[in-house]
C-alpha cells in the first residue's frame, strides 16, 4: 500500500483500521490530519509496556470517565462512546509501538482485537444520536514504529496481513 493510500485510510471509514507505519512517514499523517477534521490524540508506546499504563494513557489522553474499569471491556466500552469527546473523525497515533505491552506481550492480540473492534464499530454505527448527526464515524489507529530501533513490530505486522484477507 503506497504511503498516500495509508493517508486516506488512516481517516477513512473502511477497513482496516488499524494502520502500521515507520516514523519518518508520522508527519505524513500529522499534515494530512490537519487538513481534515479529525481529531488526533497521540499515545506514546514508551509509556505503554504494561496493561496498566496502557490504560492509564488512554483514561488521560481521551479523557475516559472515572468510572473506567481498568478492563478490556470498559477499555472498549470507553472507546466506543466518547460522548464527551465529540468528533467527525477520530485518529490514534501511537508513537513507539514496539514498546506498546512489550513486558505483557500476552495482551497485544486483545488490545489489537479492540482497537480493530472500536474502529469497525464506529465505522458501521448509525445510531449514534442526534447530535451526532446518526452517522458513521471514523475511528482509526496508527502504529508508528521507531525506525532506528531496530526491533521489527513482527506481531503488529502479521496481524495487519491478517486484517487485509
Amino acid at each position: 500500500m503506497t504511503i498516500s493510500r495509508i493517508i486516506e485510510s488512516a481517516t477513512s471509514l473502511g477497513a482496516p483500521w488499524v494502520h502500521q507505519l515507520i516514523e519518518s512517514q508520522v508527519e505524513l499523517i500529522r499534515e494530512a490530519a490537519s487538513k481534515a477534521d479529525v481529531l488526533v490524540i497521540e499515545l506514546d508506546g514508551s509509556r505503554m509496556r504494561t496493561l496498566d499504563r496502557l490504560f492509564a494513557e488512554y483514561k488521560e489522553q481521551f479523557s475516559f470517565p472515572e468510572y473506567f474499569g481498568w478492563n478490556w471491556n470498559a477499555f472498549k466500552e470507553c472507546l466506543g462512546d466518547l460522548e464527551w469527546l465529540p468528533a467527525r473523525k477520530y485518529l490514534t497515533i501511537i508513537t513507539h509501538a514496539d514498546e506498546v505491552l512489550s513486558t505483557e506481550l500476552s495482551e497485544l492480540g486483545t488490545f489489537r482485537r479492540v482497537v480493530q473492534s472500536v474502529g469497525k464499530t464506529w465505522s458501521t454505527t448509525v445510531g449514534l444520536g442526534y447530535k451526532r448527526g446518526h452517522g458513521e464515524i471514523p475511528f482509526n489507529t496508527v502504529f508508528i514504529q521507531d525506525y532506528d530501533s531496530g526491533r521489527p513490530l513482527d506481531s503488529l505486522a502479521s496481524y495487519a496481513s491478517e486484517l487485509r484477507r
